[in-house]
């Protein structure tokens, strides 16, 4: 993680969160031994990566957290 957060603007393409972990995962990307969703928390806190964003996921009645596409980088 070389790089710190950028604002949000809402042209960026939105991932959620789940889907930010799998593919960090997939990158190699350790989240050590605790909830990778409170890693990126603290990363978040740190300022290393932006806030996420709360907004529907699909027809479903919960929100739930979206980070920008370059947070993957981000955790690289």
């Amino acid at each position: 993680m070389n790089q710190t957060a950028r604002p949000i603007n809402d042209k960026q393409e939105l991932i959620p969160t789940k889907d930010l972990i799998l593919i960090a995962k997939k990158a190699g990307v350790k989240f050590g031994r605790g909830n990778p969703n409170n890693r990126l928390r603290y990363f978040t806190k740190t300022g290393l990566l932006p806030h996420a964003q709360r907004k529907q996921n699909g027809n479903h009645d919960f929100t739930e957290g979206h980070y920008p596409a370059y947070a993957v980088d981000l955790l690289l």
